[in-house]
């Protein structure tokens, strides 16, 4: 309305109602007990005396002592991360349900509002969006390169521990930049704390099998489980994709229209969903520039790039001499540490996204590995114990449909390939459904229906 934006006057009645209902149930209720369901349940007049409870503490700045208190789950990553190390778990932070909901209301009249001006490279946490859009596009630029004989360099950058890591001060400075109101910046100061103050962090704690341990305070990252977490994050890396959008051309794309259509000759030079980044390039000395960029971006954020022998932080590339594909020279880009990014050959997969991609536009590697999990999959549908043809459908469906559907979005198999896959399903179908006289037995006009116990079937009935 041309107003200044006021975030108390943002946080309407109707919105509280709308949130409320759309918040997630049967969570973990957090330090302070207190439940989305209760206050549900308790009707219009408990939730509108609660609802101005809320813009009371808003506008006098204050927060409830809950809300300082967080809880800290951790779970285990998979190898080569070792579980007896804090450092190597995931954090997951219990949140107080009543501060979750406050923040969604903030987040959509904030953070939604400003999500047009992050850069259409980053594909995370975004709606609408999936890890597979950057797949595909990764994808075409590999084939497309392959088929014209140019060289290409693939570096890929995943961040360790990268919400824990965040240097609240940096991603101050990167949300201002971005234009999001000071107040909603003020208001997440006011309950985790500010970098440049660590008596006035939040205070944590890690839940284990042996009990709460002792209060700590937490003066840096966002709290993986804050629903402001993941916009937070997305403004910071929003910083050096647009730095390095800046001081790189990437790789041209062709055939996408006509000569005189822009898009004809757009250029693509990284792709990102969530933290883990792909940057694409034709020469050594863009590879070269983007990884400055990114050295600096490491050291200003308080970030740190992942690199794990050959899991996260890579870079390969590929050469094409009389049509063969030949590795390129190990472009030894240095880290800050010592020592160099690791290397790998043009015929060596990477898995970019869950699913295997290597930079000669080969697939051998990712059907081998997709072949393990279709062939696991038809050894579930052999030990399907008398079931109807219906059933069977529906299994063989949800098994090698969604494997299928995934992996195939982003690979190529050809149809011998599929033809392999096939006649083992239809032997297994062949196994269960023959009558003995070359035909099959009629299928069902509906699944059986199973009940757990007879009241339950009694229920069905009515």
């Amino acid at each position: 309305d041309g107003e200044d934006f006021q975030l108390a006057k943002e946080l309407t009645w109707p919105l509280f109602l709308e949130v409320l209902h759309m918040m997630p149930k049967k969570k973990s209720v957090g330090a302070g007990g207190f439940s989305v369901e209760l206050l549900i349940a308790a009707g219009e007049e408990a939730q509108r005396a609660f609802y101005n409870a809320l813009l009371a503490d808003l506008r006098g700045k204050v927060v409830p002592e809950t809300w300082r208190t967080v809880l800290y789950a951790l779970l285990v990553k998979p190898l080569p991360s070792n579980p007896e190390v804090v450092a190597e778990r995931r954090e997951i932070a219990l949140m107080p349900q009543d501060m979750k909901l406050l923040l969604q209301m903030v987040r959509q009249v904030s953070y939604q509002r400003i999500v047009g001006r992050v850069m259409s490279a980053q594909s995370g946490w975004l709606s609408g969006y999936g890890c597979t859009d950057p797949g595909l596009v990764a994808a075409h630029i590999i084939q497309q390169r392959r088929r014209m004989g140019k060289p290409l360099y693939l570096l890929f950058i995943d961040l360790a521990t990268f919400f824990p890591r965040i240097d609240r001060g940096a991603c101050k400075v990167a949300e201002l930049l971005h234009g999001l109101p000071k107040e909603v910046i003020e208001l997440t100061t006011l309950i985790y704390g500010a970098a440049d103050d660590p008596e006035g962090a939040i205070n944590c704690q890690y839940d284990s099998a042996g009990g709460l341990g002792e209060p700590f305070k937490n003066r840096m990252g966002a709290l993986m489980g804050c629903v402001l977490s993941p916009d937070k994050a997305k403004i910071l890396l929003n910083t050096v994709i647009v730095a390095i959008a800046a001081v790189t051309k990437g790789v041209r794309l062709w055939g996408y229209g006509r000569s005189d259509i822009e898009e004809t000759w757009r250029r693509i030079s990284q792709m990102a969903f969530a933290d883990d980044w792909l940057g694409t390039f034709s020469s050594e000395v863009e590879l070269q520039t983007a990884w400055e960029t990114w050295k600096l971006w490491e050291v200003i954020s308080g970030s740190k790039l992942g690199v794990k022998a050959k899991l996260k932080t890579v870079v390969t590339g590929v050469r094409y001499v009389d049509g063969r594909p030949v590795s390129v020279l190990d472009p030894c880009l240095r880290l800050r540490g010592g020592g160099c990014v690791p290397f790998m050959p043009h015929d060596e997969p990477y898995k970019h996204l869950g699913n295997w991609r290597r930079v000669d536009g080969s697939d051998a590697d990712g059907w081998t590995k997709l072949k393990r999990k279709l062939q696991a999959a038809l050894a579930r549908l052999r030990r399907l114990y008398k079931p109807t043809q219906n059933e069977f459908m529906l299994v063989s469906d949800a098994l090698l449909g969604g494997l299928a559907g995934y992996y195939l979005q982003t690979m190529y198999i050809t149809w011998e390939q599929a033809e392999q896959i096939e006649r083992q399903w239809r032997e297994i179908y062949r196994r269960k459904f023959s009558r003995g006289d070359g035909g099959f037995k009629e299928a069902q006009s509906k699944p059986r229906v199973f009940f757990y116990s007879a009241k339950s079937k009694e229920r069905y009935q009515r």
